[in-house]
């Protein structure tokens, strides 16, 4: 086997062809690094535009763009449309707008910014991480739309959801109201509701 491997390896006598498959190897390892490193960039751009969609909301392709650039971050549209498109969330939000709005007929007319949520879950086809539900809750006097995306609709992501995504960052309301379904009127929601003081 030895000798057949001997064979069919050709050893340059010169050093011209020697030369020759050096500067070939050079300019092929050239090619292959500047392959790498667009795609090094694209990904560190993609991974910014991630990050910047994490941080900023779910706002869309403008006013995410206007956002990059009043933070120094220099996003194309393709990429941020990019990110946009890959989102679990954003077609939820999208979803949820589409909805007749909360105030409409003046009775949330009482209620402060803050005081009064509508939650409801949004089925969506499973992502990629195992999450099939989008818990949507909308502030009633202004219609803000907070989401939380969540494996199942149950009375325990409920509450997260609500504490992660309406308490800490809005205060405690006076008032949710739902379309009543077991995730949203049962004995741990109930309990969770009147040790915080919400209707």
């Amino acid at each position: 086997m030895e000798e057949q491997k001997e064979e069919n390896c050709t050893i340059p006598a010169t050093g011209k062809e020697i030369n020759s498959i050096l500067a070939e190897t050079r300019t092929a390892a050239k090619i292959e690094v500047a392959q790498v490193d667009l795609d090094w960039q694209n990904k560190g751009e993609l991974f910014i535009a991630r990050w910047a969609h994490d941080i900023s909301g779910h706002q869309g392709r403008d006013a995410r763009y206007r956002w990059a650039r009043n933070q120094g971050v220099d996003l194309t549209m393709d990429t941020i449309a990019q990110v946009i498109h890959e989102c679990e969330t954003c077609p939820a939000i999208k979803q949820a707008k589409r909805l007749k709005p909360l105030w409409y007929g003046g009775r949330w007319l009482k209620y402060k910014y803050g005081e009064a949520w509508q939650i409801h879950y949004i089925t969506l086809p499973e992502t990629r991480q195992g999450k099939r539900h989008v818990l949507t809750m909308v502030e009633a006097t202004t219609g803000w739309l907070e989401t939380y995306p969540m494996p199942h609709a149950t009375a325990r992501n409920t509450i997260l959801g609500l504490e992660k995504q309406v308490l800490w960052r809005h205060g405690t309301p006076e008032r949710t109201e739902s379309d009543n379904r077991t995730h949203f009127r049962n004995n741990l929601i109930d309990t969770w509701a009147k040790e915080h003081g919400i209707e």
